[in-house]
């Protein structure tokens, strides 16, 4: 079953649509494996010159799977290095533009896949959190990094020490989003950005986003590594995988 599917929309205008009602777009590892194939198609098709990045209307994406965190658990507790942060960063390797439509809500590894688009939009009635700490253990997948770059330090920090979910309309005047919209307009304003910047050579959006997106990459980089250390430490504390099952909410 595809749980990502490239879907055309117009000329240039592509929608990358995380499509798993059943598993309310959790991320597990046949999501990364999918993840990873479809931004290589994208780099190939130069016929493409923007992605939408869309879920459901109600859920964008619920991050990892209990299943899945479970298992990010054994191995760090030997490990410092996992092959799921890397594939879920391939979403950075897009050489064009992403836009992010997230007109559900967005938790955890959900809401930090949002935020390696390089457009932010939210809706007013969807809830978004960093839920790790919840669970008991520390942010990954680059949190620390792209939630200060999207929260800025103060609401990052709390959104990440407290685990609370706050609704669009709460973030407004607290990030960096580009909209907050009612969610039915969320849609409509990610093809209307799209439009315009399909209107672009391909080439000089790859150069352009290559030269922006160069310090989210390096920051990307040394957050990764950082808290692979720190997964290492606290995927080691007693108890961790019962704190994982009793505060898991998918």
């Amino acid at each position: 079953m595809n749980k990502i599917n490239l879907e055309v929309h117009s000329e240039g205008v592509v929608f990358f649509h995380i499509n798993d009602p059943v598993n309310k777009n959790a991320i597990d590892d046949e999501f990364c494996l999918q993840l990873y194939s479809i931004v290589e198609t994208i780099k190939k098709d130069k016929s493409i010159k923007v992605i939408i990045l869309t879920g459901l209307p109600d859920i964008f994406c619920t991050g990892g799977t209990e299943a899945f965190l479970q298992s990010l658990i054994t191995h760090y507790k030997t490990n410092i290095e996992h092959e799921y942060a890397n594939h879920l960063k391939h979403l950075l390797d897009i050489p064009i533009p992403v836009i992010a439509a997230m007109e559900g809500s967005a938790t955890g590894g959900g809401l930090i896949l949002g935020l390696y688009a390089d457009i932010l939009i939210a809706a007013e009635e969807s809830r978004y959190g960093l839920s790790f700490m919840n669970m008991g253990f520390t942010p990954g997948m680059g949190s620390t990094a792209m939630s200060q770059a999207a929260f800025g330090y103060y609401t990052g920090f709390e959104m990440m020490v407290t685990g609370n979910y706050l609704k669009g309309n709460e973030l407004k005047g607290k990030c960096c989003f580009n909209y907050i919209l009612p969610r039915a307009e969320v849609l409509d304003k990610a093809i209307e950005l799209a439009t315009a910047i399909a209107e672009k050579p391909r080439h000089s959006l790859e150069l352009l986003k290559k030269y922006l997106s160069i310090e989210r990459r390096k920051a990307l980089e040394e957050t990764s590594t950082i808290e692979a250390f720190m997964h290492h430490i606290s995927f080691n504390q007693l108890d961790i995988e019962k704190n994982l099952h009793d505060n898991y909410t998918g």
